[in-house]
């Protein structure tokens, strides 16, 4: 086969190569731009709310708006607790969230001004 011919498999395998980001690489995630915000917004109205309410403010589960974190406020701990759930009855989010999707309600999350709610609950948090 020339290299002529061979062209859009390269230009398929390359795209495929390089839009398959992993879990790793995600939860590395430095920055969140405006629209990956406004998406974590969405996936958390559609996810979230009913346990921790349309403010993030706590019901069932915590209050995500203020400085209390009972498995850390760090980009990787959220993004964890998205992920595989946690001890105290959070589920798990991998089954029905892509890992773009966990990352923008990561940063979702750590965008949330603070609310007044549900009692602080974990270890008070440095910095959001």
């Amino acid at each position: 086969m020339t290299l002529l011919k061979q062209l859009p498999l390269i230009f398929v395998l390359v795209a495929c190569a390089t839009s398959n980001k992993s879990v790793q690489e995600l939860k590395q995630a430095p920055t969140a731009s405006t629209k990956e915000i406004k998406n974590g917004e969405e996936l958390f109205s559609m996810n979230c709310t009913v346990c921790h309410g349309e403010k993030a403010n706590g019901e069932i589960g915590p209050n995500l708006t203020d400085d209390y974190w009972l498995y850390g406020n760090s980009f990787q701990a959220i993004f964890s607790s998205i992920e595989r759930g946690t001890e105290n009855g959070m589920p798990e989010h991998a089954s029905k969230l892509t890992p773009e999707e966990m990352k923008e309600l990561t940063y979702f999350i750590q965008n949330l001004k603070p609310t007044e709610g549900k009692d602080p609950q974990g270890k008070k948090s440095s910095s959001k």
